[in-house]
Order: structure tokens, then C-alpha cells, then sequence
């Protein structure tokens, strides 16, 4: 168990991930209720993973951290033991899903904006799902922590060196997954909403967007 981890409090790099299938999407509301068969635990925060065949596509993701890390350890960065912000499940049977696929996650607490392919923003309605094809946004923080390891008969601090990705927005690509909508039939008298605008977001993405 970490004893330790500290996160540079300042956003370093903005990144741009290149397309893939999503994964794991907790883009509209935070992943902080427990569900039935996951393979891992709520932690509360807004996230989405993305599914590549291979590490070819992340060339530039992986120039940019380890710049930044050299830049940030100096001597203490080693390409070998350094934790890089993707996963490679070679061979995992709590996630055969992903066997042979590269993952990368980013996560944030703020709720992130939702954009389609001419950078506006998707309405709520339209959620992404997995399978869903997107693009994430993403703010690069190096990170270090201490960890009690065993070594011979004893414990010792062990620090390690990586990098997280903090999730800034998230452009839709392509809609594969759940679409949001149903069918209802035929239509019931009873409650019916105000117009509004109804977009991801509460507010434009058109003149910000990190797309």
C-alpha cells in the first residue's frame, strides 16, 4: 500500500489522444456507485479509458511523458521501472477484455465537456458508452510515491516514478455503443419538460475547446 504520493499541483502538457474505442465511460456522472461484475472499485471521479490494438499509436504520448519526466526526476527517471498512464494486458483474467490491447485512462473531478467532430457540444441526451469511438483531451501530471516493500526479512520505502492523465474533454467520433435513446410507442399524457438548451457541459465548447 502507498504510504506516499505527490502530484505536481500545476497542469504541465495538453495532450491529444488520437481515436480508439472507449472503455469503462464515466463521463456524464462519476464512477462512485458500485456495479455488479466490475473488475474494479468506485473511486468517485468522472473517467473513461480507451482501447488501442498496440502502443504504436501512443508514440507521441509516450515522447511527451517521458520528456516531462526527465524534466521533473532528472537522474531518478528510469524508462524501465518508470509507471506509464496506459496498461498492456498481455495476459489478465480479470480482464480478458482486454487481452492483447494497450489501455489508457484519464480521470478528473470535474465534470468533463462532451464534444462532437466540429468541436460543439453534445447535448446530454447522447451519452458515451463503450464501444463508442473517441478522442480524450488530457493534461499530463508526473507523480512520485513511497511504498513499504519487503526486502530479505525487513521493509523498506521503495519511491516510484509516473505519470497520470488528468481528463479535460472528449470528442465523440463515432457512436457504436448505447445511443441514448428508446422507444417508447406510443406517446403517454403526463409530465412534459421545458425547452432549454440542453448540452454536455451546461456551457459552449465551441470558443475553448482544447480540439
Amino acid at each position: 500500500m502507498a504510504d506516499t504520493k505527490k502530484r505536481n499541483p500545476k497542469p504541465i502538457i495538453k495532450h491529444i489522444l488520437p481515436k480508439a474505442p472507449a472503455a469503462d465511460c464515466y463521463v456524464a456522472v462519476p464512477d462512485d456507485k458500485p456495479i455488479a461484475g466490475a473488475d474494479w472499485k468506485p473511486d468517485g471521479k468522472f473517467k473513461a479509458s480507451m482501447v488501442f490494438d498496440d502502443e504504436t499509436p501512443l508514440a507521441d504520448l509516450r515522447k511527451a511523458v517521458i520528456e516531462l519526466a526527465k524534466e521533473e526526476f532528472g537522474s531518478n527517471f528510469d524508462e524501465e521501472t518508470f509507471q506509464f498512464p496506459w496498461r498492456n494486458y498481455e495476459s489478465d483474467a480479470k480482464r480478458e477484455r482486454f487481452r492483447d490491447k494497450t489501455v489508457v485512462t484519464a480521470k478528473t473531478t470535474i465534470k468533463p465537456k462532451v464534444v462532437d467532430t466540429k468541436r460543439q457540444p453534445v447535448p446530454e441526451k447522447i451519452k458515451v458508452f463503450g464501444g463508442d469511438v473517441i478522442r480524450m483531451a488530457v493534461t499530463l501530471y508526473p507523480y512520485s510515491k513511497t511504498e513499504k516493500v519487503k526486502e530479505g526479512k525487513k521493509m523498506v520505502d521503495e519511491t516510484f516514478y509516473g505519470c497520470s492523465l488528468r481528463l479535460e474533454q472528449v470528442m465523440l467520433v463515432e457512436k457504436n455503443g448505447g445511443s441514448g435513446e428508446v422507444d417508447w410507442g406510443d406517446e403517454e399524457d403526463g409530465y412534459v419538460a421545458p425547452e432549454g438548451d440542453d448540452t454536455a457541459g451546461g456551457d459552449s465548447a465551441s470558443s475553448d475547446s482544447d480540439f
